[in-house]
């Protein structure tokens, strides 16, 4: 074993977080607390005789904070960086030579890794990161108590994962695709499953003593065939140490104990390993402690393979392994970086990438990393061989069995029959079940007709009738939805409301509603018939099947917790029991409101609920009849049953008084409840006729993706076109404030779609077209034009949507542009606009009118801002002379 300390790999004293090995063995990266982000040539630190090669590959300065960690994705395409400045960055290895990086001295960049898109999401720091096998998901996590799942390729939101009760500090992607696991400062580990994000187990035990809550980092790891799941900051007395989880049981029955300070990074070999000598196969860990200590281990061994106890002074925070197996690189707090090669006779031989197939698919059913494709235990592959012989199958072992039965609560508990499922219930032994995917992607199995019982008696449907494909005609009626099966409904307390549970207090998003064309008509006249007079309006927006249990958290407008009457703030849910036993058009729902799992007021509706929302002034409850009945916080009925003419498929509360409904005609208002008035009513029929057309290349169907309000109360739409619109309250007017025109704009990595934002930044949706629309579209338009444009859009849609952070920021990278252009006429105009009109002489004085935008003072803005950014381009100098001359004069 060789052990080595390059002294040239630095962050200039500061310390160092986070160090990974890029997929080709070739480079790896080193993120510190001077804001920077490092890349270095490996072979230099592996081969003596390599010294001479370039050893600083690249500088990345585009945080504004401390960069906390920093991972390469699994092809080695991209790099992803986590910073205290609360943005995640993307960056992409391009060809070519680099540049220089702005405010770095540490000469231009060799290779040429250029920004991709930042993510922005989280409220606090960004502690850690993680890429999925596939590298379909990233998914981070922070101080603010959640993890957010991204698509990388396009900068959107898939999910946000909440649960832990404190700052999370640490992610790990199950190798197999199955499950997430997540580690936080509430003393608990969580497993997510990825195929819903529903949180499936929380581990406690062994955090419950010895607790070390100054950790930077809680950095868990995965074994590479997913059999264990290494937890850190564990203790048994009298060592620190981390717990290993068996995959079967999420429990722990072995320890890794020597340590005298808290563990707080697990990194695992990713080669499996066969001993040379006795031919036994195993797999390699290594522990980082904020002893300044770090330890190698092998499974086929009770004691560490390897302590390393002078290397740092300061404590061990990240670890990484090369491709191959045989190097670790470490890096400490205290700003330095350590290499440990090792040889066969110390680790064993690797297997090969055939046995390692062959050993995945003995465990899982396929060697391949898909979650769809993987059984997840023995037991799994005895109940399909049993369903594909038509024989019955005995009992799980694994997982399911494994796991302990969790108590129902709330309204799943009071749903479940006494008596369990009726004997006469299920289908014949000779009917044959199919698979049809919904909407939204997943598989579901449609119902089967049911034959009377022996006893005469007719079994209950157990599944609702999924959505139809072609909305029905106004004179027919619509299909009955039966009851959900009762046990559907044996979800435990933390999954209760999960899939439904809106962004804002909305209807959900992870269910897209479809506009289609009713028949072989334009959508024009299909407009026609909706509004002609004496008839019924035929839907506009497809309803999905009425659900059995539907339930939203409420919340206040600064998201704090609420206090309802007689009772203390906590965690407030809306919940609607469905019974659905006789069709949704003759349904009954329970309505129960509570207060950290205490009932505060119950109701019984006549009809389906399909949507809740509400705040601390009122609770709204939607029906599939199209009527909205308002409660106070104390469970009376404020106003009578609001009808809409159709059901409501969006119900969205700002948070304080304002209720925002969309129908399935296409009818939205926004009332104000305290004072009981309109504020606006519009339709967002003009908004899917105008796009449906082009819709995915012409198929006729655009989806609604959401529709919220925005910080100033607008209406915000967005469509599935990458398009997003505001209605302007005072023109009654749809406007674009988010679209795929400016894909090819050099600002487009400043977009963000932060599904949590409520600001302008809420609209932004990422761009999802492709890339030879947008070549055709722009191949003969110049680049100049495009980024003028993107930047003018962005400016308006920042003034519409009344967030000043968003105006300021594109008004100076317009003057930056502008003045780089030498766009002399734009930035005059655009200088008269922020110094606003002069008084003449014996008029009063000019400071009494100066000018304000979104609470702005224009004038400071163009003393401090604007002209400081346009006096780098000397060929505007006079301008720039002019207007200090006028605002001295006003001063």
């Amino acid at each position: 074993m060789l052990v080595d300390k390059p002294a040239w790999v630095e962050h200039g004293g500061s310390p160092i977080f986070s160090i990974d090995v890029h997929p080709s063995g070739k480079r790896f990266v080193t993120a510190g607390s001077d804001h920077k982000t490092k890349l270095w040539n490996l072979l230099p630190v592996l081969e003596e005789k390599n010294k001479q090669c370039p050893r600083l590959l690249a500088t990345l300065t585009d945080h504004y904070g401390p960069v906390n960690v920093a991972r390469f994705s699994r092809n080695g395409r991209f790099l992803a960086t986590g910073s205290d400045d609360k943005l995640t960055c993307l960056y992409e290895l391009r060809p070519g030579a680099g540049h220089s990086s702005f405010g770095s001295s540490d000469g231009p960049n060799v290779e040429n890794w250029k920004h991709f898109i930042t993510l922005r999401g989280h409220s606090n720091n960004v502690t850690d990161l993680a890429w999925s096998n596939d590298d379909t998901y990233l998914a981070t996590c922070s101080l603010d108590n959640s993890i957010i799942i991204w698509n990388p390729l396009n900068g959107q939101q898939v999910t946000t994962l909440h649960g832990h009760e404190s700052y999370v500090k640490g992610v790990a992607w199950d190798p197999i695709g199955k499950y997430l696991a997540s580690q936080s400062d509430d003393k608990t580990m969580r497993l997510w499953r990825v195929e819903d994000w529903a949180a499936v187990a929380t581990v406690s035990e062994p955090f419950r003593k010895g607790w070390v809550s100054n950790t930077f980092s809680l950095r868990l790891g995965w074994s590479p065939d997913g059999q264990h799941l290494t937890a850190v900051n564990s203790y048994q007395s009298p060592c620190h140490t981390v717990a290993l989880l068996d995959r079967r049981t999420w429990k722990y029955d072995f320890s890794m104990v020597g340590h005298n300070g808290a563990i707080v990074k697990a990194s695992y070999n990713p080669r499996i390993f066969r001993s040379l000598e006795g031919g036994t196969e195993g797999t390699c860990v290594a522990l980082g402690s904020q002893d300044t200590k770090l330890s190698i281990w092998l499974s086929s061994a009770k004691r560490p393979t390897f302590v390393a106890q002078k290397l740092f002074l300061q404590s061990v925070v990240d670890l990484s392994w090369t491709p191959d197996g045989y190097c670790l690189l470490a890096c400490s707090s205290d700003g330095t970086v350590a290499a440990l090669q090792f040889e066969a006779k110390e680790l064993g031989a690797p297997l090969k990438q055939a046995e390692v197939d062959g050993m995945l698919k003995t465990l899982y059913g396929s060697s391949e990393s898909k979650a769809t494709l993987f059984a997840e235990s023995a037991a799994q592959l005895q109940l399909e061989a049993a369903a594909t012989n038509g024989h019955a199958a005995t009992p799980p072992t694994g997982d399911a069995a494994a796991r302990p039965h969790q108590p129902l609560v709330g309204l799943a508990a009071r749903m479940q029959p006494a008596g369990g499922i009726p004997s006469g219930v299920g289908p014949s032994a000779t009917a044959l079940q199919t698979q049809a995917r919904q909407m939204n992607g997943q598989r579901r199995v449609p119902p089967m007709s049911l034959q009377p019982s022996g006893n005469g008696t007719v079994p209950t449907r157990i599944a609702p009738q999924p959505p139809q494909a072609q909305p029905q005609s106004a004179s027919a009626q619509p299909p009955q939805a039966p009851g959900r099966p009762a046990q559907g409904l044996t979800t435990p307390a933390g999954a209760v409301g999960t899939k439904r549970r809106a962004a804002e207090g909305g209807a959900p998003t992870s269910k897209r509603l479809v506009a289609e064309r009713v028949d072989g008509r334009p959508f024009a006249s299909q407009a026609a018939a909706f509004e002609s007079p004496g008839r019924a309006a035929r839907p506009l927006l497809s309803l999905p099947a009425a659900e059995a249990l539907v339930s939203q958290q409420l919340h206040a407008r600064d998201q704090s917790e609420l206090a309802p009457v007689g009772q203390a703030p906590g965690r407030v849910m809306l919940e609607a029991a469905n019974d659905l036993a006789s069709g949704a058009d003759r349904a009954t729902a329970d309505v129960v409101c509570s207060c950290s799992g205490k009932q505060v007021w119950a109701d019984r509706l006549s009809g389906c609920v399909v949507r809740l929302a509400g705040s601390q002034n009122y609770a709204a409850v939607g029906l599939r009849d199209g009527t909205v009945q308002v409660y106070s916080p104390a469970g009376r009925r404020l106003l009578p049953a609001m009808q809409l003419g159709s059901a409501p498929m969006f119900l969205v509360s700002d948070g304080g008084w304002r209720l925002l409904a969309v129908s399935q005609s296409g009818s939205l208002h926004l009332w104000d409840l305290k004072d009981q008035r309109l504020i606006v009513e519009a339709s967002i029929d003009s908004l899917l006729r105008s796009v449906a057309p082009h819709a995915n290349r012409g198929s006729g169907v655009c989806t609604v993706v959401s529709v919220r309000l925005s910080t100033a109360g607008l209406p915000l739409a967005v469509l599935s076109n990458s398009t997003a619109y505001a209605l302007h309250l005072g023109m009654k007017t749809w406007m674009r404030v988010a679209d795929s025109n400016f894909s090819f704009s050099s600002y487009m990595s400043l977009y963000s779609a932060g599904a949590s934002s409520a600001g302008m930044e809420a609209a932004l949706v990422p761009v999802r077209c492709g890339y030879h629309t947008i070549y055709i579209r722009y191949r003969y338009a110049p680049l100049m034009c495009v980024d003028r444009g993107h930047l003018e859009a962005n400016m308006a849609a920042a003034l519409l949507l009344q967030s000043p952070q968003e105006y300021r920021r594109w008004l100076l990278t317009y003057v930056r542009h502008l003045a780089g252009d030498a766009e002399e006429g734009r930035l005059r105009e655009l200088c008269e606009g922020l110094l606003g009109p002069l008084r003449r002489s014996g008029e009063g004085t000019d400071q009494d009118d100066a000018p304000r935008a979104l609470g702005l003072d224009t004038r400071k803005l163009l003393r401090d801002d604007v002209l400081r950014e346009v006096s780098r381009n000397r060929t505007h100098q006079r301008l720039v002379g002019e207007f200090q001359e006028l605002l001295s004069e006003i001063d």
